[in-house]
């Protein structure tokens, strides 16, 4: 008799806790469905940020990579720009990768942490998941693919079959695709569980990754790896400063606010288990620090680290995942960020015009400002200077092409790797600055208190990819010395080059040397170029006299083609010490 209350007592209790584990698998599906739909109705009511506008921009030419970043954001913005011809079809797969890997963390801790509604609170209450809810960037699909990459691992170490190690090179492959950070992910996996290089399946992996990343490295050494020369070379120098480090962990301590602090300290006091649990460790502290080092050589943005959130917030649900009392705190955190996350969500779409700060007004203003440029030019085709967020916003929101001219004070982009030039040359143009101290500034035009200024360039010329190399070159030089360079000089371009084709925009050859400080000193005397026409991909060889700067230090030194417009971009940057 006994025995049988007991077993229909269990059997009770069976039935609630599959009852229970049916409503909470309804509030899981309810909450993704939501946030589906917030991020819909976000994406097609909030203006371009000036980076989605750049990314945008490629999808015209698709490649195996960019100047900045592997592919798969420009895919992804293909796919939904093609079905939604407005800011919605560039979100519309961001949207969806966002919520699928909501779900693929699920799938992660479900057997150990259980509680969906604790899940939720954690994992919607991160600052930068709700940023990289709807905005389109390569941190996008790279979460996407490290949350699937992370459920993937997890397998293969339960069974290193052939298709789960054939699942795992795919999804490494991907990430790779989607942004280099993704090598971190890798490396600090393996330095986790160093043993995987005893297993013939890990080299399978291995082998198979490469293979399938074959032609993003192929078009990196068709292109002289334009993106590995950027980030290790061309990038300014810059002097160490604390301000760069103390930025850094303020700007986490930002990102981490709500229930982001909790599961950082959950993640730093949990204790591994288990293979998994510490490819998970190595790759939260790992990130952080990494990126901690990088800020003594420059600035590092706070969104670098939106990888880290994955394995932080998965170990900060397996540590408090029987801690009703966090689990408490959570709950209520998570009820204030959303009051928090509404209002910041409702300030991107409503323009507000106190709120000034450059983190809100790169979503407004475009919509308004692209047509009153385009009043001004007249249907000409734009041209702007030192920046390629402007015309990739002005491409989205006004009526003709646009391209950019950038100078030595500003850093080469996918603009200067791309055809677009070529559609200008000859062509008149509508100039589009930022300062009127210029001849070609006789037009203002005026958006929520900031003022651009243009002006018509007839016969447009630009030497945007003209290569000035020089073949002499040394490491160091004594201060103050005269110095002359070997200098060669080469057309890339499918067309001839006629330097005389508009007097006004003649070009000349000079040079900037830079420091640590961002100090600009630019050679005195232009040079007239030895050769004024040359064929397409012919060379011919030119010496170049400069002097030295006189205060010692390290400096770069860039070469240039000036005109009245810019200072181009044409050498390497050649590091010098002077002594």
């Amino acid at each position: 008799m006994i025995s049988q209350e007991i077993d229909i007592e269990n059997t009770q209790i069976s039935n609630a806790r599959d009852l229970y584990g049916q409503h909470d698998k309804k509030f899981l599906f309810w909450s993704l469905g939501i946030w589906f739909a917030i991020n819909i109705i976000q994406s097609l009511f909030t203006e371009l940020h000036d980076d989605e506008a750049y990314y945008w921009t490629w999808i015209e030419n698709l490649d195996w990579g960019f100047f900045d970043h592997p592919p798969m954001v420009a895919l992804l913005i293909k796919a939904g720009y093609s079905i939604f011809n407005n800011e919605l079809g560039v979100r519309l797969l961001t949207v969806t990768l966002g919520t699928l890997s909501i779900y693929q963390i699920w799938l992660i801790v479900r057997d150990e942490v259980g509680d969906i509604r604790f899940f939720v609170y954690a994992v919607f209450s991160l600052t930068l998941l709700q940023v990289y809810g709807f905005i389109t960037t390569p941190d996008v699909p790279l979460f996407f693919f490290g949350s699937l990459f992370f459920l993937v691992y997890k397998k293969y170490l339960k069974d290193d079959s052939f298709v789960n190690s054939l699942l795992l090179a795919a999804v490494i492959s991907l990430m790779l695709y989607s942004k280099y950070h993704a090598v971190l992910l890798v490396f600090f996996t393996l330095i986790s569980n160093i043993k995987l290089l005893t297993k013939p399946s890990f080299w399978m992996v291995f082998g198979l990754s490469i293979l399938l990343y074959t032609p993003h490295i192929y078009w990196q050494y068709a292109n002289d790896f334009p993106t590995i020369n950027y980030h290790l070379f061309g990038r300014s120098l810059r002097a160490f400063q604390w301000s760069n480090t103390f930025e850094f962990i303020g700007s986490q301590l930002g990102v981490l606010c709500f229930t982001g602090l909790l599961s950082f300290y959950g993640a730093v006091v949990f204790k591994p288990k288990n293979s998994f649990d510490r490819s998970l460790k190595f790759n939260f502290i790992g990130i952080f620090v990494f990126f901690l080092i990088s800020t003594f050589k420059g600035r590092v943005e706070a969104h670098w680290t939106y990888l880290a959130m994955l394995p932080m917030v998965i170990l900060g649900l397996k540590h408090f995942a029987d801690n009703e009392k966090v689990k408490g705190w959570y709950a209520k955190l998570f009820m204030f960020s959303a009051v928090v996350f509404i209002l910041m969500r409702i300030i991107l779409i409503v323009d507000f015009p106190f709120l000034k700060s450059p983190v809100i007004t790169a979503f407004h203003h475009w919509k308004s400002l692209g047509p009153k440029i385009d009043q001004n030019a007249k249907g000409l085709p734009v041209v702007f200077k030192d920046s390629f967020q402007k015309p990739s916003k002005y491409m989205f929101y006004g009526q003709s092409k646009a391209f950019v001219l950038n100078g030595m004070k500003y850093r080469k982009n996918h603009f200067d790797m791309s055809s677009a030039e070529d559609y200008f040359q000859g062509k008149d143009v509508y100039f589009v600055l930022q300062s009127n101290k210029h001849e070609y500034a006789s037009d203002s035009i005026s958006e929520d208190e900031k003022y651009y200024f243009g002006g018509v360039i007839e016969n447009f010329r630009s030497y945007q990819k003209v290569k000035v190399i020089a073949t002499n070159i040394e490491k160091e030089y004594e201060r103050g010395v005269g110095i002359t360079l070997d200098l060669e000089i080469s057309n890339p371009y499918a067309y001839d080059l006629d330097f005389n084709a508009n007097n006004e925009l003649h070009p000349y050859l000079t040079y900037s040397f830079a420091n640590d400080q961002r100090e600009f000193f630019k050679g005195e005397k232009p040079l007239e170029l030895k050769k004024q026409e040359l064929e397409s991909q012919e060379k011919f060889y030119q010496q170049m006299s400069l002097t030295i700067p006189e205060e010692p230090g390290v400096y770069q030194l860039r070469l240039m083609l000036e005109n009245r417009l810019v200072d181009g971009l044409n050498s390497p940057l050649y590091k010098i010490v002077v002594k």
